[in-house]
């Protein structure tokens, strides 16, 4: 935010969700309750002051790594094809 007023947004559009709601299932049936995503209990997962840049910058190369050094190594059989 910066003189009142939106400045960055972050969105992540969750296409297969979507899909799911439409009654389109492109995925094999979840193992745990579809449709069950708790809140944060504390309520304070919406960040309004600035912060860290250097903490933020980790916290983004950490989830880059996650999705495209684990997830998009899967190869569907064997849960070691993610890495370590």
């Amino acid at each position: 935010m910066e003189d009142g007023k939106i400045v960055t947004v972050y969105f992540l559009l969750d296409l297969i969700d979507l899909m799911q709601q439409a009654g389109i299932y492109v995925l094999p049936s979840a193992l745990g309750k579809d449709h069950l995503y708790p809140p944060p209990q504390d309520g304070n997962a919406i960040l309004l002051d600035a912060q860290n840049e250097i903490e933020s910058a980790r916290s983004l190369a950490l989830i880059r790594k996650f999705l495209f050094e684990s997830l998009n190594s899967y190869d569907q059989s064997d849960l070691q094809s993610m890495g370590g």
